[in-house]
C-alpha cells in the first residue's frame, strides 16, 4: 500500500510540474555529459597550479576553468528554473509575476555570479601574479588584496543574488502566513455566521458531464440552483467529487453579475471555480477554456496576463487571487476552498461539506471586503 501510495505521489507530482521536471532531468543529463571525460580535461589542466602553485606558469591555462564554470553553468541553468518554479509553486498566496520575478532571477543570476567568482578570484588573480601564493613567508601579504578587494568583487554577484532570493522567498512567507491566518479567521467567523445559501436563478444550467468540453445546447435546459461556499482546503479534483456527491458540480460564470456574486460569496478568498482547460494551448477565450457543467464560456474576468500557463500544467481556473473578482490559471493541484453550484432540488445530507455557508452575517463580510 506504502509503495501504491508513493507511485501515486510521484504521478500527481509529475503531472503538476511536466515542465520543471523534464527541465532538471535535462539539466542533469547534460551537466553529466559537461563534467564527464569529455570536458574533465578543462577543468584539471585549469586547476592543476591551485591556490598555492607549482613551478610552471599558470597564467594560460586558468582560462580553461573559466570555460568549464561557463559551460557548467549554462548547462545547470534550466535545472534551476525549473527547480526555483516547482518551489516557489508552494506559495499559494502568490501571484505568477511575483514567482517569475525570483525563477529567473535564480535562473540567471546564479550561473552568473558563478562565472564572475571565478573570473576575480582565481583568473584574474593568477594573471597578475597573486596566485599561485607560494611560500608563505614571502607571500603573506598577498591575502590582503582578496580580503579587501577581490573577495567582494568576485563574491558580490553572488552575495547579492542570494540575499534576493532569500528575501524574496522571506517575504512569500510571510504572505502565505497572512493568508492561512485570514482563512482560519473567516472560517471561524463563518462557523458562526448563518447557514443560509444565496439562492439565484441561472439563466443557463444542464446535468453535468466532466467527460469533455460540451455544445451550447447543453446551456437550454435550466434549473433552479443554490452557490454553496466550501472553505475546505482541497484540490479541485477533491472538490469536483465532492460537489457531484452532492448533485452539483464547481460553479460556472456567464456574466459579470454572477462573477460580482461569486466574488462577494468568497469572501475575498481565493477560490476555485469550474473552468477547464482544452489540450495545452493557452488563450482566454472558448477555444481554450470550457466549463465543467457544459454551459456556454460566453464571459471572463482574467486578471491582465493571465491566463499565461506558468510551467505548462495551469489547467483549471480559480477566482480572486490577484485582484477580487479576477481570474488565474493554476494547476489543479493547487489546494484552496472553492464555491460549488447545488441544484435546489439536491439533497445535501447525505456528503455535506465541513461549512455550508455563504456570509450570512452581512457584519463578516463587510470587515473582510475592506
Amino acid at each position: 500500500m506504502a509503495d501504491r501510495d508513493l507511485e501515486d505521489d510521484l504521478q500527481s507530482f509529475f503531472k503538476n510540474n511536466p515542465l520543471e521536471t523534464r527541465l532538471i532531468g535535462g539539466s542533469l543529463l547534460a551537466y553529466f555529459a559537461v563534467a564527464g571525460p569529455l570536458f574533465e580535461w578543462m577543468w584539471d589542466e585549469g586547476t592543476r597550479c591551485g591556490v598555492w602553485g607549482d613551478d610552471y606558469s599558470c597564467q594560460g591555462s586558468v582560462w580553461l576553468t573559466l570555460a568549464y564554470v561557463s559551460m557548467v553553468s549554462t548547462v545547470l541553468a534550466p535545472g534551476i528554473w525549473g527547480g526555483i518554479s516547482m518551489f516557489v509553486k508552494n506559495f499559494t498566496y502568490v501571484n505568477d509575476q511575483q514567482r517569475g520575478e525570483v525563477v529567473w532571477l535564480a535562473t540567471f543570476g546564479l550561473p552568473f555570479a558563478a562565472i564572475w567568482a571565478t573570473l576575480w578570484l582565481y583568473c584574474f588573480p593568477h594573471l597578475w601574479m597573486l596566485l599561485p601564493w607560494g611560500s608563505w613567508e614571502t607571500n603573506w601579504w598577498k591575502i590582503f588584496p582578496f580580503i579587501f578587494g577581490l573577495s567582494w568583487l568576485g563574491l558580490g554577484p553572488l552575495i547579492g543574488t542570494i540575499s534576493t532570493i532569500l528575501g524574496k522567498f522571506k517575504e512569500f512567507a510571510e504572505d502565505e502566513k497572512q493568508g492561512h491566518e485570514f482563512e482560519e479567521d473567516f472560517k471561524t467567523k463563518l462557523a458562526g455566521s448563518a447557514d443560509d445559501t444565496m439562492k439565484f436563478e441561472p439563466p443557463e444550467l444542464k446535468s453535468p458531464d466532466t467527460t469533455q468540453p460540451l455544445t451550447k445546447e447543453s446551456d437550454e435546459d435550466a434549473n433552479s440552483s443554490k452557490y454553496v461556499f466550501v472553505p475546505e482546503q482541497m484540490t479541485w479534483n477533491e472538490h469536483n467529487e465532492r460537489a457531484r456527491a452532492m448533485g452539483g458540480h464547481l460553479v460556472s460564470i456567464t456574466s459579470a453579475e454572477e462573477n460580482e456574486e461569486i466574488t462577494r460569496i468568497s469572501g475575498g478568498e481565493p477560490v476555485w471555480i469550474g473552468g477547464i482547460r482544452k489540450g495545452s494551448g493557452n488563450g482566454p477565450g472558448a477555444d481554450h477554456w470550457y466549463w465543467d457543467d457544459g454551459r456556454s464560456w460566453s464571459y471572463t474576468n482574467w486578471y491582465p496576463g493571465e491566463p499565461n500557463n506558468y510551467g505548462g500544467g495551469e489547467n483549471r481556473v480559480h477566482l480572486g487571487l490577484q485582484a477580487p473578482g479576477t481570474w488565474n490559471d493554476v494547476g489543479e493541484g493547487w489546494r484552496g476552498p472553492a464555491v460549488y453550484q447545488i441544484p435546489e432540488a439536491a439533497s445535501t445530507e447525505s456528503n455535506p461539506p465541513q461549512f455550508t455557508s455563504i456570509l450570512g452575517d452581512m457584519d463578516i463580510h463587510e470587515k473582510y471586503k475592506e
